[in-house]
């Protein structure tokens, strides 16, 4: 091969690397409207919980605010920014689309999870709501324990905090995900292991931890205080 060929071959070979790595980095970035379709969920997807079903898009400070509900876990806002993701089993995880699809697996009883190009899509749009620079850590307490006592709560501030959180799930309309939560249906002690993850091995008749009890996952405690939960179950428990 004479310089003139050898020259053309080596210019054709270095375009269709950078075609395809342009290419490569364009699938990469994901699509923002995309993202946003699988982060709230549409048609049959309701069938099990979006993400955001559980998560808002704005800031802690906002949310009640803006969106006049408290969802039961922590905003996606900034998430984008966040240097690290942790997962008991999986270990450190890259993104913050990393971390969503251990979710869809766990809460959407998707065994295979999202495909690669679907994560990217959701990245895409969670630093589409990650307008800031930095996300803190969020120090979650697996297992919590339950009260001691499971009395002395507010009934009235029981009833707000339903209202406000417990109502993104469970609600009047045919369009939510589980049934309406009606006062006095349920004893105090299967509410609050309800809501903080626990169930009774039907075996051993002790109590274990399981983070998605069901479609729900466990609400933590810097997420929903001993003493709001001993208010939920003053209106909700019997």
């Amino acid at each position: 091969m004479n310089r003139t060929l050898r020259t053309r071959a080596l210019l054709f070979f270095g375009l269709a690397l950078f075609v395809g790595l342009a290419a490569s980095l364009a699938w990469a970035a994901g699509d923002v409207e995309k993202g946003r379709k699988i982060f709230m969920g549409t048609g049959e997807d309701l069938d099990y919980p979006s993400c955001a079903h559980c998560h808002a898009t704005v800031s802690a400070k906002d949310e009640l605010e803006k969106t006049k509900q408290i969802r039961p876990a922590f905003p996606v806002f900034n998430t984008a920014h966040r240097g690290a993701w942790k997962n008991k089993k999986k270990g450190k995880l890259k993104t913050a689309g990393d971390a969503g699809n251990i979710c869809v697996k766990a809460f959407q009883k998707r065994k295979k999870g999202l495909t690669a190009i679907e994560v990217e899509h959701l990245n895409a749009f969670l630093a589409s709501v990650s307008p800031g620079k930095d996300a803190k850590q969020r120090k979650i307490k697996y297992a919590p324990k339950l009260p001691k006592s499971l009395d002395g709560g507010d009934k009235k501030k029981g009833q707000k905090i339903v209202a406000q959180m417990c109502i993104v799930c469970h609600g009047p309309s045919d369009d939510h995900l589980q049934s309406e939560l009606k006062p006095g249906r349920r004893s105090k002690m299967k509410v609050a292991m309800k809501v903080r993850g626990w169930i009774r091995d039907k075996k051993t008749k002790k109590l274990k931890f399981k983070a998605n009890n069901g479609q729900m996952g466990f609400i933590a405690e810097n997420r929903l205080s001993d003493a709001q939960l001993l208010d939920v179950l003053a209106y909700l428990g019997k």
